[in-house]
């Protein structure tokens, strides 16, 4: 059985990559239902909430995505 799960990773310096999060089931995520196709797949984004409340902000160079079989 294929291990299905997505970790998560950063790096300051594109050499040091460091796991952040929680190592999470990729069962767990999922779109809806289309119909008639049926599941549609994942879909894979990066995204920033600042929820300090001083209006602080990210940016992000590029993602990038790798799927390991």
């Amino acid at each position: 059985m294929v291990d299905r799960v997505i970790q998560f990773y950063y790096s300051i310096d594109r050499k040091n990559w460091q796991p952040i999060g929680p190592k999470i089931e990729s069962e767990a995520l999922s779109d809806e239902m289309a119909d008639p196709m049926g599941f549609t797949g994942m879909f894979v984004g990066v995204a920033c909430q600042d929820l300090s409340g001083r209006r602080k902000h990210a940016d992000f160079d590029y993602f990038l995505y790798e799927e390991r079989k």
